[in-house]
């Protein structure tokens, strides 16, 4: 029995570190919905749709200034969805969330008019991060394995990276100092 409960015991130590490690990369989407004349919009239901699956992964609500933050939220592709009484509902399509990212989407419109009609925003300029100023990317297990390298150097990976610049004189030196 004794075996029984340490067995249980370490079971449920490397679920909960599991459980831990996939909080640590998740990320948050906020803003602040606001009319047309950049008053807040409060008690609105603000919902973030997972574009690759159709599923409501977070809802909230907005608080007395407008504000809203959907947490912890896991890196891929959403779609943000406002409805508030006396405004036309609100879609924002196509938001890629990185692992760890804040992505403060500011003040976002509501236009006055029936809940019945809809307003979708589908092409927009990527957003900045301005809150923080973090940066992290994620590489894959299938870039690792599809991605050519020179002499096997997981170095020249970070080179798929968007922000990483390098004052090496060739491509295939890829040197920490440097970087």
């Amino acid at each position: 029995m004794n075996k029984t409960i340490r067995c249980l015991t370490l079971s449920l130590l490397l679920v909960s570190a599991f459980a831990i490690a996939a909080l640590g990369q998740s990320g948050a989407i906020q803003g602040t919905l606001v009319d047309p004349q950049g008053g807040a919009i409060t008690n609105a239901k603000v919902l973030v749709i997972d574009e690759a699956k159709g599923l409501t992964v977070r809802e909230t609500m907005t608080d007395k200034d407008g504000a809203f933050q959907l947490l912890p939220m896991p890196r891929g592709t959403y779609t943000l969805k406002a409805e508030a009484s006396g405004f036309k509902t609100m879609e924002r399509k196509g938001l890629v969330l990185d692992a760890y990212q804040i992505m403060n989407l500011g003040s976002v419109k509501m236009e006055v008019g029936g809940i019945e009609s809809t307003v979708s925003v589908t092409a927009e300029a990527p957003l900045v991060e301005t809150a923080t100023a973090q940066k992290s990317f994620v590489i894959s297990s299938q870039q690792v394995t599809g991605i050519s390298t020179n002499g096997r150097d997981f170095r020249s990976l970070l080179r798929t990276a968007p922000g990483v610049t390098s004052n090496a004189q060739s491509d295939f030196n890829l040197a920490f100092n440097s970087t």
